[in-house]
Formats: structure tokens, sequence, C-alpha cells
């Protein structure tokens, strides 16, 4: 439906499809059906990203059911891995061999993802972020000042050192400002300016480990009594059971901790609201269980905001 889609918006002479995922790894027996099988012809028009190592990410489906449904388009010698081996219709390796080139999205998530599939070639493009958006106000307006161009070409960022320690204090100072008066306005807390702020902010999945740090809690109240005070946001799926629970829980350690480290949960995620704490927080953490986090993007926002990582080497960060 989605090649039908876009040629009925008029897009008609495609050089290149790129797919997202196997989600809409269709897409090449469409483009085989409209070929007449010509499966080299399909394959010089398709690339294919992945953009995660973890199981959900992959689907797969009993290969008679497919058959069937799909009435003669799946062709009968295509032989691939799962096919072979599960009788299932993995989609993953289903666009993986329909495309002429296909990627990770880090050089660690490449190598991890050409030992998932092994006889398929696959390259690396490591994420990025769209830095005009995700840079706070206060250091776009220095920026605009003190590196003219940044916008239009990024790599003026690298005259970073042109820039005082003090302007640069200034800016995050403005960003951790506005950061905590907002969480204040919708907790109890009472955050401080004063004290070492950690962010951690993201999806709510299990490989995330959101409740690592709760992971000793004398510790923690030991090590950050006074000390540190943490902000944590995100969203879970509304079937992942898994990962509601994960958010229940960093909140009952939240409440767990009170009166010895501050701990807060800010409510109903969204860019704004990630914009927000990327910018404003002193340190940016990260725990993911590795090799599961195939890229991550967060701490790239934080970086571009002056942010230190506090990261576990997997996705982006390891290289």
């Amino acid at each position: 439906g989605g090649i039908k889609l876009i040629e009925m918006q008029g897009y008609v002479n495609i050089d290149t499809y790129h797919m997202n995922e196997g989600h809409c790894s269709f897409l090449t027996l469409a483009l085989l059906e409209k070929y007449n099988g010509n499966e080299e012809k399909v394959r010089s028009m398709c690339h294919f990203t992945t953009h995660t190592p973890v199981e959900a990410g992959h689907d797969h489906f009993a290969l008679d059911r497919c058959q069937k449904l799909l009435h003669g388009l799946l062709p009968e010698n295509l032989n691939l891995p799962s096919w072979v081996q599960n009788s299932r219709l993995h989609m993953t390796e289903l666009g993986l061999h329909f495309s002429r080139s296909a990627n990770g999205v880090s050089q660690l998530h490449g190598k991890i993802a050409q030992d998932q599939f092994p006889d398929f070639a696959m390259d690396y493009i490591t994420n990025g972020v769209y830095h005009p958006y995700w840079l706070g106000k206060s250091f776009r307006e220095l920026f605009d000042i003190r590196i003219p161009g940044w916008r239009i070409n990024p790599n003026l960022l690298l005259n970073l050192d042109n820039i005082s320690n003090e302007e640069l204090e200034r800016a995050h100072w403005l960003h951790k400002n506005f950061l905590l008066s907002y969480a204040n306005s919708q907790t109890q807390k009472a955050l401080s300016e004063d004290v070492l702020t950690i962010g951690f902010a993201r999806r709510a999945a299990e490989y995330k480990r959101a409740r690592l740090i709760f992971s000793d809690l004398e510790r923690l109240k030991k090590l950050g009594r006074n000390k540190i005070q943490i902000i944590f946001a995100g969203k879970a799926h509304p079937k992942d059971a898994t990962g509601k629970e994960i958010i229940q829980s960093v909140v009952k350690n939240a409440n767990s901790l009170m009166g010895e480290v501050k701990v807060i949960f800010l409510e109903n995620y969204n860019m704004w609201l990630g914009k927000l704490i990327t910018s404003g927080v002193d340190i940016w953490l990260n725990t993911p269980l590795r090799p599961n986090e195939a890229s991550g993007t967060s701490g790239m926002k934080a970086a571009l905001n002056g942010v230190p990582n506090l990261s576990i080497l997997d996705g982006w960060w390891a290289e």
C-alpha cells in the first residue's frame, strides 16, 4: 500500500526507495510485481537501514500464512535464512535480500548488525541530530554572535575555543534555570540551582536500564545526599507492561529517597520537554545494556549544549 500511496501523490519516477526497518519490506514485493519479477531491477532501487538489534524491532510471520495471504506475490525460491531454518518470513531479511546496500546506525551497531544478519553485507552511518533545533536558545544566541554561520555549517562549532568559559557557563545557567523553574512548577520537590543535576529522558525500554542508578539505594544516599538531584522523563508504549512498570519503579524509588536525594519524574514527555532537559541538566546519564543501543541521540543533544555524558560505551558514544 505504501508504494501505491506514493504514486497517487504523483511521485512515479523514483530512483531509490529507502526502507527503515523491516516493517516496510513488503515494498519489495510490490516492486517485484511492477517489474515482472526482475529481482536485480528491484535490488538496484532499494536501500535498507536497520535501527535496532532488539528482537522486537524485527517482525517475522509464519511462512505458510504469508504465502496464503499474499496470493502469489511472494516468490517461492527466496531461501531466506529464517525461511529455510524456521519456516518464517523474516521482514528484515526480506528487505535486506532485495536491497543493493544496507546500514546500521553507528559503527558498533554496524558490526552487531553484520553478526546478526551474516548473509547480507552491512555498513554503518551514524545517526545525528538537527543542531539548530536541539541547541538551546541561550547557546543559539551566543553562537550567532561568536560563531557566525554555524547554523548552515555546523563544522564551525569546532571554533568553540573562541568563546570564553564564562560565556559558556552563563548560557548553561540560563538553560538550567529555565529547566528547574519548569520542573518546580510541576512537582513539590523544589530542585535547587546550586545542586548537580543529572538527566535521564528517553523511551521506557528495558534495555535502557532507567532503574540502574537505584540498584544500591544506600550507596546512592551516601554519595548523593544534598549533592545531586535527578530528573527523569519518558514514555512507554501503551501495550508495553514492562515499560510502564519501569516508570512506576522510578517514581517509587524517587519517593523512597525523599529527604535524601531529590528525584523527580516529569510527565507528558515530548520533543519540547526532551530539549528542555538535554539543554538544562549538568550531566546526561546513559546506561543501556550493551550492545542494545544501536545509536541513541539524546546524548548528542546534551553534548551540543555543553552537557557532559556519563555513559556506557554503546551506540554512538562508543565512537
